[in-house]
């Protein structure tokens, strides 16, 4: 992506999918009062208008009344052809890529609490249906949904990379009865790490020493899916960690430090998936904190 005036063309059944009432309550909420510039670590460490949440919802906010306002619809019938496609900034696609974590510190600092992250998600959504989305992030989704429909393809290579890992948590624990468990059935945890060894030894070392009854999932926390704004993709990533749970048969699964991949298994999973899990969800945060 690049920051300059350059358009795509929007898809716009996803547009109708996307813009629901609870953007557009959030959309006319905000007041533009600009309260929510000193709560994000963007505008602080940049302070240029496109960091204020305010305006990036503003910039979605020129976008929507295009789609939506009757009066607007109402002019554009008149004019030439060529204008009655609805077009995709890509400069709002920097901005919703490059410029927001959906960390939600905006929200919380908020005189109307209004959600700058559910915006910015939408604005992704948009962007990713009109071919804008960081190719790399596509590339990683992808991959993500192609590693649980065909996972015979990566368990071995997995295994045979975790077994380096076991020898360096025996190393650093001073046990070599130490392991890192791959598929063990009926296991208390489903730990769900970060992709590379900084996620999964220092967590191996902890349950090693709590004694824990634990098993490694052969996926990865992170849901790049969520990161785009694409819900199907999301959905599919999600699932092959809820598919993993119920077939070991685990009493809960356990996600790595990684914020938006256990909110979304925590809170929006169930919703997709019909309903409460037979294992619960927690963060290895509470984990350590239940330990402690």
């Amino acid at each position: 992506m690049s920051s300059d005036n350059s358009t795509a063309v929007l898809d716009n059944d996803v547009a109708k999918k996307q813009l629901t009432r609870n953007v557009a309550i959030a959309l006319e909420t905000c007041v533009r009062c600009g309260l929510c510039a000193d709560s994000c670590h963007y505008y602080l460490a940049r302070p240029v208008p496109e960091n204020i949440p305010a305006y990036r919802g503003e910039a979605l906010r020129r976008l929507y009344r295009q789609i939506s306002a009757p009066f607007w619809r109402r002019f554009r019938s008149k004019l030439h052809t060529a204008t009655k496609t609805n077009l995709y900034p890509n400069s709002l696609a920097e901005m919703a890529f490059t410029s927001c974590t959906l960390c939600r510190r905006c929200v919380m600092n908020c005189p109307f609490g209004v959600d700058t992250a559910l915006l910015m998600q939408t604005t992704r959504a948009l962007a990713t249906a009109s071919g804008q989305a960081p190719e790399i992030l596509v590339q990683l989704a992808d991959t993500s949904i192609d590693r649980g429909e065909n996972l015979e393809l990566f368990r071995d290579f997995f295994i045979e990379n975790i077994s380096g890992l076991e020898e360096e948590v025996r190393q650093r624990t001073g046990d070599p009865g130490a392991s890192i468990p791959i598929e063990r059935k009926g296991a208390d945890i489903l730990f769900v790490a970060l992709s590379g060894p900084h996620s999964i030894v220092p967590s191996a070392i902890l349950f090693h020493y709590a004694k824990a009854n634990w098993t490694l999932s052969l996926f990865e926390a992170s849901n790049y899916g969520v990161f785009l704004g694409d819900m199907e993709r999301a959905k599919r990533i999600a699932k092959r960690i809820t598919d993993e749970a119920k077939r070991l048969e685990v009493k809960e699964v356990v996600i790595g430090e990684c914020g938006h991949a256990y909110s979304t298994l925590r809170w929006e999973a169930p919703k997709w998936f019909g309903g409460a899990f037979p294992f619960r969800v927690r963060s290895i945060i509470e984990v350590m904190a239940e330990w402690i």
